[in-house]
């Protein structure tokens, strides 16, 4: 739980690096989080959006609205990590041009889309791989290694 709190310790931080444990506890934490406001939204009846498309919960959509800048600012120091810009993470949204185009182009519509999903099926992976990758040791373009020290989770937590 310590590692969740330090992401919202670090709320709008896009600078420095995170360990691959910040991340990821702060991603299962999150999904944890997500599921119970989902099922309190569905037990007491609190939609946001009632459409036969979104069913969306107040609770939920609060909790989305909350976690969405630490999800990215953590998601790009995770980048960071591993050397790499945190601008990365718009990979998987530039293929949808070639969705567009295709709706633009009506005739190329089925085919740019087939290879505009495919890309950007691809390219999520990618990223979750690198997600996933142990960071560079020590000192980056990004900062000091995070796991410099074996205290980093608690030196961080009594810093702030």
């Amino acid at each position: 739980m310590n590692w969740y709190l330090l992401v919202f310790q670090k709320y709008a931080t896009f600078t420095g690096r995170s360990r691959r444990k910040e991340y990821w506890m702060f991603f299962l934490f999150n999904i944890i989080f997500s599921i119970l406001f989902a099922i309190l939204d569905l037990i007491f009846d609190l939609k946001l959006i009632n459409n036969s498309i979104n069913n969306t919960g107040i609770l939920g959509g609060v909790y989305s609205l909350v976690t969405f800048l630490p999800s990215l600012s953590v998601a790009v120091r995770r980048l960071h990590d591993i050397n790499k810009s945190g601008w990365y993470l718009l990979l998987p949204v530039a293929p949808y041009i070639l969705i567009i185009l295709g709706v633009v182009l009506k005739g190329a519509t089925i085919i740019l889309s087939i290879i505009g999903g495919l890309t950007v099926l691809g390219l999520a992976i990618l990223l979750i791989v690198w997600l996933a990758t142990e960071g560079t040791s020590g000192e980056n373009q990004y900062g000091p290694d995070p796991k410099g020290t074996d205290s980093y989770i608690n030196n961080e937590l009594l810093d702030s």
